[in-house]
């Protein structure tokens, strides 16, 4: 470690205990060297606190899905999987760092944490009385808008593992160490499901090593938090009206209510299934093959038999289940029940009757989708996303295949849930869950994930509406859709991209828009790219002949779309002041 890297901050140190809680991601590696850069920087001596508290606020599931840890029953049921990922930071109790710590008389310890990350740092640094905060770069970027917050001094972890300085120091008093302010939290003490509780012998990991020259530990213990986003109430959801246009105008199908909930035995789903006969197959896919079938009721249900499913115990998949069947939206496909017996895993979906957004594309749909339907499609896909990121679920496979719709081309979110994501933070994957042609590029290359990866994924889709291609069309010459229109974009020449089957019926008007709205979703940086809340609205702007995007001159050739990763911030000229519009 290179001396001139570690400088002491020039801020006078307080005489009184130096209380310093550094926040990092604990499902990466163990940080030793930021560590230890933080104590040589704040010249931390005997008597002095350093606590480090790892946030574990997601982690992957056998199912495949990115779930987030967000409640007791959650904890509860994953409490393997979790102790798993705390297990590496409890053996910093072995490692030469505690032996420093130990040997200097630093108070040390480490305090794993489930839940939603800037909850915790909020009352981390309250439990601990922090006079310095220290976040690593995931963190900095939760925290970075809202550091006046923050009284006590901030930090960030550099690339090269030096601690940065944040803001100016504020006049503080160390005893109180660091305060938050703002509505959000003034009844912290109330909530005491969002803090971080100190160690106790109910807490789920709990261990302490104490010596007799210091009072040095460390521990670990889960805490579970809130779940950000909206929560239905259990009592508003008994009352939960039906959803609009409940009943198909040409076949009759009829959605279930939303508060629908069931449990069927295999015996029952095996008999409306005609034992999973091929004369009710429907699809298959990554996790699994659907099959149509009908409950003796008469309901109508998609029956998915999930791959993989001797690997994953019940609890678990009750846990998962538990997160999606609360899914309830106009536009997502509802989760109405489950089934696991032996090495089974089922889920039971309400049935759709028309069919895949992919079939309709096809090119040997008899029927192609009008301008008007294709329009209606995009709009109703985007409000199913849009309320999927507010319930912090990424979709991480959205593509016609999982668009369906009704004959009164309503469209349903289906094979959602894949991830679960905390206030649009960006998390890692280390599966790539997906299909070629839809993945956003730091998805495809890095494993990173965020709101923004099913952005882009929408964009493709919304390529795929506007020219009737698959991103598989043999048309495309092995070229991928993107690569395709990338010329076409350059060029401006738009109506050359709009499907054949419906040149004569289709609103240049939208359509400039429409392929403006899908440069925009399909930007290669996805700091970039719009929100799926901008996207509806500009989507509602679009049909009612409003000028959504206020522009500068704006040229598809220094476009940030397809073509170049570096991009001028001047050339910021779309949906301003979308963001802030309620659906």
């Amino acid at each position: 470690m290179a001396e001139e890297e570690v400088q002491v901050d020039q801020v006078q140190v307080n005489q009184q205990q130096q209380r310093v809680v550094m926040i990092q991601d604990a499902s990466r590696e163990v940080n030793l060297e930021a560590i230890m850069m933080a104590t040589k920087k704040f010249s931390l001596k005997s008597g002095d606190h350093l606590t480090i508290v790892p946030i574990l606020d997601w982690f992957s599931s056998p199912m495949g899905y990115m779930m987030r840890v967000d409640s007791n029953y959650f904890i509860s049921t994953n409490k393997k999987v979790i102790e798993e990922h705390s297990k590496r930071w409890l053996d910093l109790r072995n490692s030469d760092l505690f032996d420093h710590f130990k040997k200097n008389e630093i108070r040390f310890k480490v305090e794993v944490v489930a839940g939603p990350a800037t909850e915790i740092a909020y009352n981390a640094v309250k439990e601990f009385q922090a006079t310095r905060l220290v976040v690593d770069k995931r963190m900095h970027k939760e925290i970075k808008h809202n550091l006046d917050k923050f009284s006590c001094r901030l930090y960030k972890i550099k690339g090269n593992n030096s601690i940065e300085r944040l803001k100016p120091t504020k006049s503080t008093d160390n005893n109180n160490g660091c305060k938050s302010h703002g509505k959000r939290h003034e009844n912290a003490d109330e909530q005491s499901s969002l803090g971080i509780r100190s160690s106790s012998s109910s807490d789920m990991f709990s261990s302490s090593i104490y010596s007799s020259s210091t009072e040095a530990s460390t521990s670990s213990s889960v805490a579970s938090s809130r779940q950000l986003g909206q929560q239905i109430d259990n009592n508003l959801e008994q009352q939960q009206p039906d959803f609009k246009n409940p009943v198909c105008s040409k076949c009759k199908n009829r959605r279930p209510r939303p508060r629908l909930k069931i449990e069927l035995s295999y015996s029952e789903l095996s008999k409306a299934t005609n034992g999973f006969s091929q004369k009710n197959f429907l699809s298959e896919g990554g996790f699994g093959a659907v099959y149509k079938g009908q409950l003796s009721n008469g309901m109508r249900v998609a029956v998915k038999q999930h791959k993989n499913a001797s690997f994953q115990g019940d609890k678990e998949f009750q846990s998962e289940v538990s997160v999606l069947r609360e899914a309830r939206h106009e536009n997502v496909l509802m989760l109405l029940g489950s089934c696991s017996e032996g090495h089974n895993r089922i889920l039971v979906y309400e049935y759709v009757c028309n069919g895949s957004l992919a079939q309709h594309l096809s090119q040997h749909s008899r029927s192609p989708l009008s301008w008007e339907d294709r329009i209606k499609v995009a709009i109703g896909a985007a409000k199913g996303l849009l309320y999927l990121h507010s319930k912090n679920i990424i979709h991480r496979d959205l593509r016609p295949n999982n668009i369906l719709i009704t004959h009164d081309h309503y469209p349903l979110l289906g094979d959602f849930g894949l991830a679960r994501i905390q206030n649009q933070d960006s998390i890692y994957s280390t599966e790539v869950v997906g299909t070629l042609g839809y993945l956003a590029p730091e998805y495809a290359e890095c494993g990173k994930v965020s709101t923004k990866t099913d952005v882009y994924s929408f964009g493709v889709v919304l390529l795929e509406l506007i020219t009737g291609m698959r991103t598989i069309d043999k048309r495309l010459g092995g070229r991928s859709l993107v690569g395709w229109a990338r010329p076409l974009l350059r060029e401006r020449n738009y109506p050359d991209l709009i499907d054949e089957r419906i040149k004569e019926d289709y609103d240049i008007h939208q359509l400039f828009w429409m392929v403006r709205l899908a440069e925009k979703c399909l930007s290669r940086d996805p700091q970039r790219r719009l929100s799926m809340l901008a996207v509806v609205n500009a989507l509602n702007g679009i049909v009612e002949g409003s000028t959504c995007i206020k522009i500068k001159e704006y040229s598809p050739a220094r476009s940030d779309s397809f073509y170049s990763d570096s991009e001028s911030d001047n050339d910021e000229d779309e949906l301003h002041g979308y963001e802030s519009e309620e659906v």
